[in-house]
C-alpha cells in the first residue's frame, strides 16, 4: 500500500512567504517593502517569516532563486525603473 505524504503547515508556508515575497520585490524593490508587508500579503505575521528567514536579504536570496530571477541585481534593476 502506498501512502501519500501531505505537506505539513510548515511546508505549505515557507513556498507562500516566498511568493509573495518576490511578487511584492518585483513590483516595489527591496527598500520598498518590509518584511511586515510580505508575511501581510501571505496572511501570517512577521514573527513566522523570521521563523524561516534570518533577515529580508535572505529572503530576497529565496525568492530571486525559486522564482527563476537570475540575480538580485536584475529585481534592484527592475524595480529602479519602475520608479
Amino acid at each position: 500500500m502506498n501512502f501519500v505524504a501531505f505537506p505539513t503547515k510548515g511546508e505549505r508556508k515557507r513556498p507562500r512567504i516566498v511568493a509573495n515575497a518576490a511578487e511584492l520585490l518585483w513590483e516595489r524593490s527591496f527598500n520598498g517593502v518590509s518584511v511586515d508587508e510580505i508575511g501581510s500579503a501571505a496572511g501570517i505575521n512577521k514573527a513566522t517569516v523570521y521563523r524561516y528567514f534570518a533577515d529580508k536579504g535572505e529572503l530576497a536570496l529565496a525568492s530571486a532563486r525559486d522564482h527563476g530571477i537570475r540575480t538580485l541585481e536584475e529585481m534592484f534593476e527592475h524595480s529602479f525603473r519602475q520608479h
